[in-house]
């Protein structure tokens, strides 16, 4: 599902501005945040409504900053049993690089601007198309499989 206006501008802002501070030349940053740094980043009350919103238990809070590498990421199923990816900038700051759902009725692309999550499963099947220009940025709330519990046999 597609859920707009989940962050302001400004806190949108704060995130890219944290990740573009880690920054260090990767065309792919992947920082994990964890829940007071968040906190301390978009204020509580933003951080309480991202947590209310993705629901408990979430394993990993990663930002994301993606930088163009005329690449594409093949249709797939995760292995987080939930994603929740929440679009930092609009869709018009970069170029490719959209998420693309696989679906009974065809190809869908939500549009996503700043602000606006995602949500899947990892039963649906997704890819993101080729990214060619401009910076892409997200924050992502990551659910884990439960790790499967051993079969004691009497």
């Amino acid at each position: 599902g597609v859920h707009a206006g989940l962050l302001k501008d400004a806190e949108c802002a704060a995130l890219r501005a944290h990740a573009d501070a880690h920054h260090q030349g990767e065309s792919d940053l992947k920082l994990d945040v964890s829940l007071g740094e968040l906190e301390a980043l978009v204020g509580t009350a933003a951080a309480d409504r991202l947590v209310a919103f993705c629901g408990e238990p979430f394993d990993a809070i990663t930002l994301r900053r993606c930088e163009p590498r005329d690449h594409l990421i093949n249709f797939h199923l995760d292995y987080h049993t939930r994603t929740v990816q929440i679009a930092l900038v609009d869709d018009e700051a970069y170029e490719g690089g959209r998420l693309v759902y696989a679906t009974r009725d065809g190809l869908r692309v939500p549009p996503r601007p700043a602000g606006t999550a995602t949500v899947h499963t990892n039963g649906v099947v997704h890819g993101v198309s080729r990214h060619t220009a401009g910076v892409r940025y997200g924050l992502f709330f990551l659910q884990r499989p439960a790790t499967p519990r051993s079969v004691t046999q009497v």
